[in-house]
């Protein structure tokens, strides 16, 4: 007989309290409806920054040859390393590649700078090569060529 007493009294409480029924019920709706669009537009926001992150290359590693400077010497910008050591070889791609995760792809890049001379214009560059995986770490598309 509880379970039939406390349901009568709570009908009952409801029938004569209308208005604070119905704002308890609307307090109600509003914080879930609030919970879930907080939740979505977190996820949404997180997901979306993650992609920004992975078109830039954030979730890439690189590996070089040698090691960078001398005795003592810190990492420092602007100029270009001067690495020593041995080169890396393709088969080393292979070998990381085979390492399986977190590891999902490897590539081969090498970056030789030089001098474009075009009559008297002469102008640094840099040319690169990789394989054609590239496209899998960075957005790039080929506008000529192969």
């Amino acid at each position: 007989m509880e379970v039939l007493e406390t349901v009568k009294l709570a009908t009952s409480a409801i029938k004569r309290n209308k208005t604070r029924s119905f704002l308890t019920m609307l307090g109600i709706i509003i914080g879930v409806f609030a919970v879930i669009t907080l939740v979505s537009v977190g996820t949404g926001l997180k997901n979306y920054i993650t992609k920004q992150f992975e078109s830039i290359g954030a979730n890439v590693l690189y590996v070089m040859p040698g090691r960078m400077g001398g005795d003592g010497e810190g990492v420092s910008f602007g100029a270009p390393p001067n690495y020593s050591g041995s080169k890396l070889k393709n088969s080393y791609v292979d070998d990381i590649k085979s390492l399986g995760m977190p590891i999902e792809d490897a590539i081969g890049y090498i970056e030789i700078p030089g001098m474009a001379k075009y009559r008297n214009n002469q102008t640094r560059i840099t040319v690169g090569g990789a394989s054609p995986d590239i496209t899998n770490f960075v957005s790039l598309t080929v506008k000529e060529g192969r």
